[in-house]
């Protein structure tokens, strides 16, 4: 009877165990099923926060374009209006000119009515030859002819004036209009953009949007170096290399692209979740659409939009001695271009930007060394 009692409860310790197993396994399926669901919902919201960022990028890229168009526009309106009040003045001329011999050869045919046609005779008869006659009849001929003439070419004149005016004026109208609908556009890109930046605001936490913010700076970063690589691998004349001496000699005097504070020191910089980067440059905050100017004369040799970066612009100052300029809202030079020390080369951003207004700054010498521009900058 022991024994059959054991045999019992080693059986029901066995099944004990079996239903403990089994409740083990579910749980573990369950917190197993659970890590899954919190994966594929991070996931999500990274891709969300990378699809956000793009957008924001995006739009600032396109407000910046769309903010150059309408300072073309504007200009272009601006020189219509010059050339309408020119075209103003001639019209007034030549009016001017009409009635003058308007009232000449009225004046000339009063006096003709006055003296009346016996004095025409008298004149003739008076004349010691025929020949004389007919010259002097030939001369009153060309006279009324030349007032014909003249009238007939001024009111052509005023004719062409008025519709070269007109087309003017339809053509400033036009742009007018067109103005104001890419200033509407603007608009809507504005708020467009503080949309995905709220957005971006409610969708950025955690290490996943600082990570992003790395991978991105990384990206900007070898691209730049990338190209310096390539630009030093480039023939260098003797007189860029007179340059370049010209260049290193004015370390620690050179003048500062944009007057600001030094938000992001060159070097190694470490983030709240102690995550490490290089910052090959110096990131300085400055006022809003502040202008960018060149530290040095130098030819341009690179002009590109890289996200993360915005828009670049690397000048060749001689003797493998580059400048490079980041964040640039707007970029007013072109590849090829002689630029001077203290020329505008472009425009940072407002507040509102994914940067804010804020200017990357970049020293190097050859494809490796980069430089501390704090070092070189008065």
């Amino acid at each position: 009877m022991g024994k059959i009692f054991q045999i019992w409860m080693g059986f029901f310790l066995i099944l004990s165990a079996v239903e403990a197993f089994g409740q083990k396994e579910g749980n573990l399926e369950k917190v197993r099923s659970e890590i899954k669901e919190l994966e594929a919902e991070l996931k999500t919201k990274e891709n969300r926060l990378k699809t956000l960022t793009e957008q924001r990028e995006d739009a600032d890229r396109e407000i910046g374009l769309k903010r150059k168009h309408l300072l073309i526009m504007e200009q272009e309106i601006r020189e219509n209006q010059n050339r309408i009040g020119k075209t103003e003045i001639e019209l007034q001329k030549t009016v001017q000119s009409y009635r003058s011999i308007q009232k000449l050869v009225a004046k000339r045919l009063v006096s003709m009515y006055k003296r009346g046609r016996i004095s025409d005779w008298e004149i003739l008869f008076n004349l010691s030859s025929w020949n004389q006659a007919k010259i002097w009849l030939k001369y009153q001929e060309r006279i009324v002819e030349n007032d014909r003439r003249n009238l007939r070419l001024l009111e052509e004149k005023e004719k062409t004036i008025q519709e070269h005016r007109d087309r003017l004026s339809s053509e400033g109208r036009r742009k007018q209009i067109l103005l104001q609908e890419e200033s509407k556009e603007a608009e809507n890109l504005e708020e467009k953009k503080m949309d995905r930046g709220r957005l971006i605001s409610t969708e950025q936490q955690g290490i996943q949007s600082i990570q992003e913010k790395l991978r991105r700076k990384r990206q900007a970063q070898e691209a730049i170096q990338d190209r310096v690589r390539q630009a030093a691998k480039r023939k260098v004349a003797p007189t860029q290399d007179s340059g370049g001496e010209l260049f290193a000699a004015r370390k620690g005097k050179l003048d500062w692209p944009v007057q600001g504070k030094v938000i992001t020191k060159h070097g190694l910089i470490r983030t709240e979740l102690n995550i490490g980067f290089e910052n090959l440059g110096i990131d300085i905050e400055s006022s809003e659409e502040s202008s960018v100017r060149a530290v040095f004369s130098g030819e341009v040799i690179w002009i590109e939009w890289i996200r993360g970066q915005g828009n670049v612009v690397m000048l060749d100052h001689g003797g493998k001695y580059y400048t490079v300029y980041g964040h640039l809202d707007m970029v007013f030079v072109e590849n090829g271009n002689h630029v001077n020390g203290g020329e505008v080369i472009g425009r940072i951003g407002d507040r509102n930007g994914l940067n804010g207004s804020t200017l990357h700054f970049e020293i190097w010498n050859g494809g490796e060394t980069h430089f501390d521009p704090e070092g070189w900058l008065r």
